[in-house]
Parts: C-alpha cells; structure tokens; sequence
C-alpha cells in the first residue's frame, strides 16, 4: 500500500488503470484501495462522463506519503 500511497503523491488524480499498469496489478488491489479510502488516506470519485474511477489523496494522505518520502530519504 506504501507504493499506492506515494503514486497517488506523484499523480493526483489518476484512474485506477493507471494505478494497476504503474504499481500492481495484484487482484486484491481493489480491496486494498478500499481500505487506503476507509482510513481517510484516500479518496475515490467519478467524473461525469468517464466510466473510470479516480483516486487522489486526502490532506491524511498526504501528509502521511510526505513522511514515507521522508523516511525514505534518510536510507
């Protein structure tokens, strides 16, 4: 999920092709942005007019990626 979390940091707004082709293509990766979206990490939506599903992160969210990026900065 960490690798979820710091795509969606680097590309707001992305659909959820983009996520699996980008970071995994795990067929539990629904269940897992379901649970990003349940902790307040992460928020999904629709646009009018596309059938794909969007994801961007939350204000938690980013805070939470910036301290991943930070963390991994330091190794």
């Amino acid at each position: 999920m960490i690798s979820t979390l710091l795509y969606l940091r680097e590309h707001p707004g992305c659909n959820k092709s983009d996520l699996y082709t980008a970071v995994s293509r795990n067929p539990r990766m629904p269940e897992k942005l379901e649970t990003l979206e349940s902790l307040g990490l992460v928020r999904l939506y629709s646009r009018q007019g596309s059938a794909s599903t969007f994801m961007e992160l939350t204000d938690k969210g980013y805070r939470f990626a910036d301290a991943i990026a930070s963390a991994d900065g330091l190794l």
